[in-house]
């Protein structure tokens, strides 16, 4: 697994990951707005996309299965990253994270997909009850 610049991408983002991790291969993109993090912050945010590169394709699978729940799926999915970042991380810097996050979409630093995608709120509530 590699980290991947992308400069000046056409939609700015944080970081996101490539669905190939069960082949063992791929990479996890970072842009620009990466490095506002901390260092801790940038661990949590590594830790979260990793989850997702590891586990992308048992949720794909599920979601031929359950299409129509393809929403509520991608939910879970953050839920789950944001709690694997905070167990390997740990909880103050996946906090810290999430709400450095959403201030970037507050003041349109970063697009959100509030479709398939909890709140922020719903993430930082979800963490909060792992201390």
């Amino acid at each position: 697994l590699e980290l991947k610049y992308i400069r000046n991408p056409k939609k700015p983002f944080i970081a996101n990951s490539s669905p190939l991790g069960f082949l063992e291969i791929g990479y996890i993109n970072i842009d620009n707005l990466f490095f506002l993090f901390s260092t801790e912050e940038k661990k949590a945010v590594i830790a979260h996309e990793y989850w997702h590169y590891k586990n992308n394709f048992c949720y794909e699978i599920k979601k031929i299965w359950l299409i129509f729940c393809f929403n509520q799926i991608k939910k879970l999915q953050e839920f789950e990253a944001d709690i694997y970042a905070a167990r390997k991380i740990g909880v103050k810097p996946t906090l810290s994270m999430l709400k450095r996050i959403k201030q970037m979409i507050k003041y349109g630093k970063i697009s959100y997909n509030y479709k398939n995608h909890p709140t922020m709120e719903e993430r930082i509530a979800n963490i909060t009850r792992l201390k």
